[in-house]
């Protein structure tokens, strides 16, 4: 499937041009229930827009992407934010994995849990957080599992999702941190621990 046409220059559809007659209905409730339709068929076409030219954008663009799929606010959206957990660039897999936190959809945690092993550092942190939002005692072996770095932001990212799913299990693998030279990883483990 090619590239669709710029939304300025397709042709109005029969159906469009009669939503746009109900925008002068002399009833107040048709006219908000046709201003919802075409806003909910323009953002259909922006998201098809969007999906069809991810895959040949340079790295600027698929952030730009990214991000105008997280505020669509289409479930449709999911499938290609996951993909983008494969893009070439750091910065776009780290960009989709927040969105994808921000999102929090349950469909979404599996793809998240592999980008845990994303060989980028800052990738797995962001994955590490977004994990965190759903709150989900199923990823406590995941996350522990992410312990076993020296890099204090994946360590720090780690350790408040840890304390944002609040499972008991984890308090052995936390508690050594409560020893750890830098003090911001101190107060992460603490504040973990609290939670727990």
């Amino acid at each position: 499937m090619g590239a669709l046409p710029d939304a300025g220059t397709r042709p109005a559809s029969p159906r469009h041009q009669a939503l746009v007659a109900r925008m002068k209905d002399p009833d107040a409730d048709v006219r908000a229930a046709a201003a919802s339709a075409l806003e909910r068929i323009e953002a259909r076409a922006t998201l098809d827009r969007l999906v069809a030219t991810f895959d040949s954008s340079d790295p600027q663009m698929q952030l730009k992407i990214v991000f105008g799929l997280k505020s669509l606010n289409d479930e449709r959206a999911l499938e290609p934010l996951v993909r983008a957990l494969r893009a070439k660039s750091d910065e776009v897999r780290a960009s989709a994995a927040r969105v994808l936190g921000d999102l929090a959809h349950p469909r979404t945690i599996g793809p998240l849990v592999e980008a845990l092993d994303d060989p980028s550092l800052p990738v797995r942190a962001v994955a590490a957080e977004a994990l965190g939002r759903f709150r989900d005692r199923r990823l406590t072996d995941p996350l522990v599992a992410c312990l076993d770095t020296t890099d204090e932001h994946l360590l720090d990212a780690v350790l408040g999702a840890l304390g944002a799913i609040a499972d008991p299990r984890a308090e052995a693998a936390i508690l050594p941190f409560l020893d750890h030279p830098s003090p911001r990883i101190r107060a992460r483990a603490c504040w973990a621990i609290g939670n727990l």
